[in-house]
C-alpha cells in the first residue's frame, strides 16, 4: 500500500529523490540521445523508444534504491524525471543534428529548446492539430515505459 500522508515524507529521502530523479534523466537522455543520432545516420532507423523503456525502467530502479518507504511524492517526481528523460532523448539529436549544420555546438546545452519540446510535446491542441498514427505509437511507448519504470518505484 503506498503511503500518502505527507508528515511521513522523510527530507534526506526527498532529496535525494529529486536528485536522482533530475540529473540522471538529463544525462541517460543525453548520452542516449547521442548514441541514437549516430545510430539514425548509420542504420536511417531511430532506437529511441527502445531506449526510453532503459532509461524510464533504471531511474525507477535507482529511484527506488533512495527511499525505504514508499510515498506518492517520491512516486511522482521520478515520472516527471522519466518524461523529461523522453524529452531530451527525442529532441536531442534534431538539435545536435541542426547545433552541427549551424557550426552551434552551445545549441545543444539550452535548456530552453528542452523545455519548449516537452511544453509542446504534452499540449493536447497539438495531438489534436497534428494527430497521427505516429504521434499515438509515440504517446503508447513513452505511456508504457512511464508505467514500466514508475512500477520499479513501488517495488
Amino acid at each position: 500500500m503506498m503511503n500518502k500522508n505527507l508528515k511521513t515524507i522523510k527530507i534526506k529521502d526527498l532529496l535525494f529523490v529529486i536528485l536522482y530523479s533530475s540529473v540522471l534523466p538529463i544525462l541517460l537522455g543525453a548520452l542516449l540521445g547521442f548514441i541514437d543520432y549516430y545510430l539514425q545516420t548509420m542504420l536511417s532507423f531511430t532506437f529511441a523508444y527502445m531506449l526510453y523503456w532503459f532509461i524510464a525502467i533504471y531511474i525507477g530502479k535507482t529511484v527506488r534504491k533512495q527511499y525505504d518507504n514508499p510515498h506518492i511524492v517520491y512516486t511522482i517526481i521520478a515520472g516527471i524525471g522519466m518524461l523529461c528523460a523522453w524529452t531530451v532523448l527525442i529532441t536531442l539529436p534534431y538539435v545536435y543534428a541542426q547545433a552541427l549544420y549551424l557550426g552551434e555546438p552551445t545549441l545543444v546545452f539550452s535548456p530552453s529548446i528542452y523545455l519548449y519540446a516537452f511544453l509542446d510535446f504534452f499540449n493536447p491542441l497539438i495531438w489534436i492539430q497534428y494527430f497521427s498514427l505516429d504521434l499515438m505509437i509515440q504517446l503508447l511507448i513513452l505511456g508504457v515505459g512511464t508505467y514500466l519504470g514508475i512500477k520499479r518505484t513501488l517495488i
